[in-house]
């Protein structure tokens, strides 16, 4: 579940064809972040949250995330991520869903600010989902959340990760 989770976060590196250029992916993105990850527990239906700290590394087209979740006294849970954005700018495929997704939305920002909305398609819960994801980041906070829909069904949340920059 948490390797699903992440791979969703690739979607912040792409830029729409015929737009002004994101700031670099990883000039957005680079060094260590702390915050959490509220989550819908499929058991149950319940919100979980976790403390959770990432760091992004790498060049743009091969953006790296490494995460450590907090999942109670004596459980961390450490996860990667890994992105390969296409040559046209205009799909992404992680490791993690293996689909491509397709960038629906892009505002820059200053300095390093860009807003980004991606959807694609992958497996949730053992069933075939269109999963819609927004990332934001103004200043030092920085925002991803990743939207789900089964056929014919209303938009839910599944998680929204909130991090704040370390300095």
């Amino acid at each position: 579940m948490v390797k699903n989770i992440i791979g969703l976060v690739a979607f912040c590196c792409l830029a729409l064809p015929g737009h002004a250029a994101p700031p670099d992916l990883a000039q957005s993105l680079a060094g260590a972040w702390t915050g959490s990850l509220q989550y819908r527990d499929f058991s149950n239906d319940k919100q979980v949250v976790l403390p959770t700290t990432v760091t992004f590394s790498g060049p743009s087209t091969a953006l790296r995330g490494d995460y450590v979740y907090d999942d109670g006294p004596g459980k961390t849970v450490k996860s990667s991520e890994q992105w390969s954005l296409a040559p046209d700018g205009t799909t992404l495929k992680t490791d993690a869903t293996g689909t491509p997704a397709r960038v629906t939305a892009y505002r820059a920002g200053t300095g390093t600010d860009v807003t980004l909305e991606a959807e694609g398609t992958a497996e949730e819960n053992k069933q075939p989902v269109a999963v819609r994801t927004q990332l934001e980041r103004q200043g030092n906070a920085l925002t991803i959340t990743r939207l789900t829909q089964l056929p014919g069904q209303p938009w839910l949340t599944r998680h929204t990760y909130r991090f704040v920059k370390v300095k």
